[in-house]
């Protein structure tokens, strides 16, 4: 999947980088049209059962519940299927979360212990392999 950035004129500090859905399966489950979070950073809350975990390669949400409440992460697209966001946490979790339970997070600054670019976690494939080969190339500067 392609890495774009979730719109043209989005460059503030709560966006991140989003795999693109025009090379989706389900490109119009996924659609982000008027769905002002995708591509957003977001942090989860008001969460009392947990979040169903999402499956990225048949992209349907599982059966899996996994406790999100109270993490950042970023908001990789829209499931109409399942009426939420999906999301991906920090910590590398892919889960659904309803727009309700979801709001705006802008990290501190990188000089308070924040970060200055969001990059997706994925070692499957060709966004795999770019993550890698990116990671080297900053170590080894």
């Amino acid at each position: 999947k392609a890495i774009a950035p979730a719109s043209p004129d989005s460059t503030g500090a709560g966006d991140c980088l989003v795999p693109s859905m025009e090379s989706a399966p389900m490109a119009s489950q996924l659609a982000r049209a008027d769905k002002p979070l995708v591509g957003r950073l977001v942090e989860v809350f008001g969460l009392a059962r947990g979040a169903r975990s999402y499956d990225e390669s048949s992209q349907e949400e599982t059966q899996e519940v996994v406790e999100v409440d109270g993490e950042c992460g970023c908001c990789l697209a829209w499931s109409a299927s399942s009426e939420s966001y999906v999301i991906q946490t920090f910590n590398g979790l892919s889960v659904t979360v309803p727009e309700a339970n979801l709001r705006e997070w802008t990290p501190p600054p990188a000089e308070e212990g924040g970060f200055d670019a969001a990059w997706p976690i994925s070692d499957r494939g060709e966004q795999g392999q770019a993550t890698a080969r990116f990671a080297e190339t900053v170590v080894s500067c």
